[in-house]
């Protein structure tokens, strides 16, 4: 492929991206019309066609969310990030971009990566989040849509929002890369269907929807807290009751929401996380995220993967060792946070655990250790690390086992959310402002990220994460609960939840579906 201007037909119309001698560029392509006037709040539609050639050659607009800050981050991946400045608008916010190898030979697999950020900010257009070297040193096709976030993308008022058009955007996108990705360079029978934190949630609940069924044929999800519950369709009207009056609005004016300014609404929905919401120390929960019951979602994601949805796709699934470092740390309420609180948390993290166990346990692990840092460590656990586990379970008890991970290399703020993401994407310059990357060589970091994307395309191609360079992966099962561990040297460990498993999952099992924590404030 030599041509530095590759030209691809889709079913919208022709494009022309770029080419730098390794990899096609192809950006801000559409993938849905522009979510405006009577389709703000609506599904997704079809974008609009175009004659003549299109240039794909720009990222397009980030959806709406609160503006940078480095001052003070709107939420702890903007803190992580480094609080990029990108640019935002709603008109043509869904769009995508492909990075490809090249768009003839023989196809090749397809990674979808859906970034994360809590629902509420973010962007495809990040360079942390670009696929081009990732695309380059495994060869596969890698493609990062954008989606509608907060009220834009989770809001539910009845008669004007029914909630999950963000979810239902991520759905859109998978649909436009079966019926284009061929013509990129990439195998429609080989989608891997990937997102980290938020995006990982969205990854594994799609296991579980109808629309989605067809659309993709692996899961890779990095750090999803499916622990949090997924709000009702009750729950989630009782926010847009709130979200309502904050804006001066109720019911019966809501219609109101299609004229008012973008701005007015993000405006609007900070006050809402400002003012509580359902967010509140140790369930880390925006107000406004996926709605089980809503369209495109039937029900609780962790009952279904329990119940066998989808059992014939393929899993890979992990955390990091120390997740929820970033988000006590940005809370200003959590550093002065007292045992007896942590405790009164425990409570309705884990009802069937007994509290004092629990902090003492946690408290033996790391000695000296504040109750800040205490409670971080059970939220790590029963938000994320755990439910990955549930879904491991699930998939073996089906007779369709997965294989778990674990990143274990600390950077200044330890083993930390999205630590995993540079590794991933190969791209650690993007990270120069993130607090996490501080005094961290580049040359130390490499050979663990090498071996973690070695392994993640391996399994984007085949369905299996062995690869020279990393141990023996075995698949996870109740019997043998191997877990590949991510750190200066990469080793296979045997069940190394054990004591926290039992802990805070209910017996005799361990890994019942239904063990998602509210975060009803009530």
């Amino acid at each position: 492929m030599n041509d530095p201007h590759p030209v691809v037909t889709t079913t919208q119309g022709t494009v022309q991206g770029s080419w730098d001698g390794r990899v096609a560029s192809f950006l801000g392509m559409p993938f849905a019309a522009a979510p405006v006037g009577e389709l703000r709040f609506a599904a997704p539609q079809p974008p609009a066609r175009w004659q003549g050639i299109r240039p794909a050659t720009a990222f397009g607009p980030a959806a709406p969310q609160p503006p940078a800050n480095p001052a003070k981050p709107a939420d702890a991946m903007q803190l992580l990030t480094g609080s990029p400045t990108l640019a935002q608008a709603e008109d043509n916010c869904l769009t995508l971009n492909v990075w490809t190898p090249g768009v003839t030979g023989k196809p090749r697999a397809v990674l979808v990566w859906i970034h994360g950020s809590g629902w509420l900010s973010g962007s495809s257009a990040w360079p942390g989040y670009h696929g081009h070297n990732l695309a380059a040193a495994e060869d596969i096709v890698v493609v990062t849509p954008n989606y509608r976030l907060g009220p834009l993308g989770f809001l539910r008022v009845p008669g004007i929002a029914e909630g999950n058009m963000g979810f239902l955007d991520a759905i859109s996108a998978l649909r436009w890369v079966q019926e284009n990705i061929a013509d990129f360079g990439g195998d429609p029978d080989r989608v891997t269907v990937a997102g980290q934190s938020g995006g990982a949630v969205t990854a594994v609940a799609l296991l579980s929807s109808p629309s989605a069924t067809g659309l993709f044929h692996r899961v890779f999800a990095q750090s999803g807290p499916i622990g949090i519950a997924m709000p009702s369709p009750h729950e989630a009207e009782q926010a847009g009751e709130e979200y309502l009056r904050l804006l001066g609005l109720s019911v019966a004016t809501g219609r109101r929401l299609r004229d008012l300014p973008a701005e007015e609404l993000i405006i609007g929905y900070q006050r809402l996380v400002a003012d509580g919401g359902r967010r509140r120390i140790g369930a880390p929960a925006p107000p406004m995220h996926p709605i089980a019951g809503a369209p495109g979602l039937p029900g609780p994601v962790l009952p279904a993967v329990a119940a066998g949805a989808a059992s014939g796709i393929d899993v890979l699934i992990g955390a990091t060792a120390e997740e929820m470092n970033p988000f006590l740390a940005i809370d200003p309420a959590s550093a002065a946070i007292t045992r007896d609180a942590v405790l009164q948390l425990v409570e309705r993290l884990a009802p069937d655990a007994a509290p004092q166990v629990v902090y003492d346990h946690y408290a033996a692990r790391r000695p000296g250790a504040s109750a800040s840092q205490v409670l971080a460590d059970i939220t790590t656990d029963r938000l994320v690390r755990l439910p990955a586990l549930q879904v491991a379970e699930a998939r073996a008890r089906h007779g369709h086992p997965g294989f778990v991970y674990q990143v274990d290399w600390r950077s200044a703020l330890g083993a930390c959310h999205t630590v995993d993401i540079p590794l991933l994407f190969d791209n650690l310059p993007a990270w120069s402002g993130s607090p996490m990357f501080r005094d961290v060589d580049p040359a130390g970091v490499e050979p663990i990220g090498r071996a973690f994307r070695r392994a993640v395309a391996a399994f984007v191609r085949t369905g299996n994460p062995n690869t020279p360079g990393v141990p023996v992966w075995e698949a996870y099962t109740e019997l043998r609960r191997c877990t590949m561990r991510f750190d200066t040297f990469v080793t296979a460990a045997n069940d190394p939840a054990y004591s926290e498993r039992r802990l805070l999952l209910p017996s005799p099992q361990h890994s019942s579906g239904s063990t998602e924590t509210s975060n009803d404030n009530s």
